[in-house]
């Protein structure tokens, strides 16, 4: 005979589960790289939370290695995350720019809750604009 299955919300060793850590990134479609060298967006977690970003190129004749970006961890809430583009990475956007080339960015964001169990990493794309 099999027992019947309960979920009590309680763990092996009798304490309560913590509720899953529940985010939304808030991003925009596109960012300007004028004068700025970073690229932003928002992190909202329901609980203690950390973030990390991988940038990849999504454009033709964009180029360059993938670049990091972190989120230190901390409570709850909406904190803003900036991604620095490397120096050289920053003038080949630029020059592409100039002549009028589009350029993508590929933003994969992996977002860890404070037991350090990591979601799927989230992708989205960034257009970059002058």
């Amino acid at each position: 005979v099999t027992p019947p299955l309960i979920d009590d919300n309680t763990g092996p060793n009798g304490n309560a589960k913590a509720e899953p850590l529940t985010f939304q990134i808030i991003r925009e479609r596109s960012a300007k790289v004028g004068r700025a060298n970073k690229v932003k967006f928002k992190l909202k977690c329901s609980d203690i939370c950390s973030a990390a970003a991988v940038v990849q190129p999504l454009s033709s004749g964009l180029t360059f290695k993938p670049f990091k970006g972190k989120l230190a961890r901390a409570k709850a809430g909406t904190r803003t995350m900036q991604v620095k583009i490397p120096s050289a990475t920053l003038r080949a956007v630029r020059a592409l720019l100039a002549g009028r080339t589009k350029v993508r960015l590929k933003f994969s964001v992996i977002v860890t809750d404070k037991a350090g169990l990591s979601s799927k990493p989230i992708a989205f794309s960034v257009k970059l604009t002058k």
